[in-house]
C-alpha cells in the first residue's frame, strides 16, 4: 500500500484508542461538511472502498446523527461510501451507475 490512507489503515487494525480517534475525526469532518454545505444540497463526500464494515457503520451512524444522507455501494469487499445533505444527490449518482462525476473523471 502507498500509505495515502494510512490513518484509515491504522484504524482498521482494531486498536481501541485509534478507533476512538477515527470516530472523533469522522465526527469533526461530517460536522464541518454539514455546516460548509448549508447552501449546496448536491455537495458530496466520497470514501473509497478501503474502510472496514465497522468503520462504514460508524460513519453511517454519525451521518444519521447529523441529519446527513448516506449510502454504501459496491460488492461486499469493495464497498464505497457517499455522504451528502440530500438523498437526491445520491439517487442522481445511482442513476449514473453509482459513480459520481468526480470518480468517473479519474484515470
Amino acid at each position: 500500500e502507498s500509505g495515502t490512507h494510512s490513518w484509515y489503515e491504522i484504524c482498521v487494525k482494531g486498536i481501541p484508542e485509534l478507533g476512538k480517534k477515527f470516530n472523533e475525526m469522522m465526527t469533526a469532518l461530517f460536522k464541518w461538511f454539514h455546516t460548509a454545505t448549508t447552501f449546496d444540497g448536491n455537495a458530496l463526500l466520497e470514501f473509497p472502498p478501503i474502510l472496514s464494515s465497522a468503520q462504514r457503520a460508524q460513519m453511517h451512524k454519525i451521518g444519521t446523527d447529523l441529519g446527513l444522507a448516506h449510502n454504501s455501494s459496491g460488492p461486499k469487499h469493495a464497498r464505497s461510501l457517499m455522504i451528502c445533505r440530500s438523498i437526491k444527490a445520491i439517487k442522481h449518482i445511482q442513476k449514473r451507475g453509482g459513480v459520481s462525476a468526480v470518480a468517473s473523471a479519474l484515470p
